[in-house]
């Protein structure tokens, strides 16, 4: 089931980005049917969570749908980049796209707002401003522009953290009267269930940033080079992020990215002790994250919020679990579980494998079926009620269905 559920998915993105591609390779394009196109396509990778690159093809759309030939180069390297981006999603064999898949997709993003850059008639469109209908994703490549096209005055820090944190809120009403806008009328047309519900969670997704911090606040002396901006997170997630990265060395470059409800960051060229790792890794761990140590380069990949946050879903029976996607290394099939245990103690007949790296710790679960990955408000066990160690508290998905919300080597 929950692989018929990604294959739909990723048929939705195949379909629209063919008729996209037939659009605009004729020989006399067909600009508005290449509109209709990219504005399907957006919607279905926006479903699997590539956001930045969703938010590209929906400006782009606009734009063919007002017949601008100069969008015409743009476009062209747009289908160049979804096809090495379709490559990676059809590199899942399962039920889910794991945090590398997404990360890879995100440095092809990067390379499209990069191109964006050179195209001048785009140069505006891809501005972060109070009339945009998208709130893009998060890059040193969106430029701010809260008033007008004019080069803007040399401003103090405290007063360019004061333009952000405008020109975001308006972005962010923007999108949020633009998506309950969009919903009314599936509503109003007897759209089907599925469609006005992934709107709604698209909806949940953004209403999450409302109170979110800006991550470059807590940032300031960490590295010699930083590049994050406008990424925003949870304040509890803020604070322990800014003691794990004060636990470990200070890095040449700190680079952070933010796709699917989750913070990509890497530090390079540290060389942190046994000691600092495991020291940080418990702390990420605390955060239903991981963290990895390679040629000198660190990695965490932890949820931008506590509250609502992209989670695997699996049976067990007649149980339903959640663990956190930040953590998932891959998935796989067993042959034999005879004998075999994990955290929620027997595993026998149960065919699928989940590897997770819990902060710095190998991690496994086993699975008797796969549910599809979906983000979720997440609420944290009260002090006063007890459970099973593993235990964090309760998921709750676009059903209300409850599922238990597993968290593994963590500290009380």
């Amino acid at each position: 089931m929950a692989n018929d559920f990604l294959t739909l998915f990723v048929t939705d993105i195949n379909r629209s980005f063919d008729g996209l591609i037939l659009s605009i390779e004729r020989d006399r394009p067909d600009l508005l049917q290449a509109a209709l196109h990219a504005r399907d396509l957006a919607d279905a990778l926006s479903s699997v969570g590539l956001l930045q690159l969703s938010a590209i093809t929906a400006d782009i759309a606009r734009q063919l749908s007002q017949e601008q030939q100069s969008v015409l180069p743009v476009t062209y390297q747009l289908v160049e980049l979804l096809k090495k981006a379709l490559d990676v999603l059809a590199a899942t064999d399962d039920v889910v796209i794991i945090p590398d898949q997404i990360d890879e997709i995100q440095k092809l993003a990067n390379s499209m707002l990069d191109l964006s850059q050179l195209n001048e008639p785009l140069k505006n469109q891809f501005n972060l401003n109070p009339n945009s209908d998208v709130m893009p994703a998060t890059s040193k490549s969106w430029q701010i522009n809260a008033v007008d096209s004019q080069q803007p005055s040399p401003t103090k820090p405290s007063q360019v953290s004061s333009l952000y944190s405008g020109a975001i809120l308006l972005a962010q009403r923007r999108h949020a009267l633009n998506t309950v806008q969009r919903i009314r009328r599936l509503v109003f047309e007897q759209a089907s269930p599925k469609d006005v519900d992934s709107l709604l969670g698209e909806h949940q997704d953004a209403l999450l940033e409302f109170g979110q911090l800006n991550l470059a606040n807590y940032l300031d002396g960490i590295a010699e080079q930083v590049d994050a901006a406008m990424i925003l997170a949870d304040a509890d997630v803020l604070e322990a992020l800014s003691t794990i990265l004060s636990i470990l060395p200070k890095a040449s470059l700190l680079r952070v990215s933010k796709q699917a409800l989750t913070l990509f960051i890497d530090l390079q060229n540290v060389s942190p002790s046994p000691l600092e790792l495991e020291n940080a890794g418990q702390l990420v761990a605390n955060l239903s994250g991981r963290l990895e140590f390679v040629n000198q380069s660190v990695r965490l990949i932890i949820p931008s919020s506590l509250k609502r946050m992209r989670l695997i879903s699996f049976m067990r029976g007649a149980d339903q679990f959640v663990v956190s996607w930040a953590q998932l290394v891959s998935v796989g099939n067993v042959l034999n579980t005879v004998g075999t245990y994990d955290a929620l103690g027997g595993a026998e007949g149960c065919p699928k494998e989940i590897t997770l790296m819990c902060g710095l710790q190998s991690c496994t679960l086993y699975a008797e079926e796969l549910l599809p990955v979906s983000n979720m408000n997440v609420f944290a066990l009260p002090s006063l009620l007890t459970g099973p160690e593993w235990l964090r508290g309760v998921a709750i998905d676009h059903a209300n269905r409850p599922y238990s919300w597993i968290s593994l080597k963590r500290t009380a």
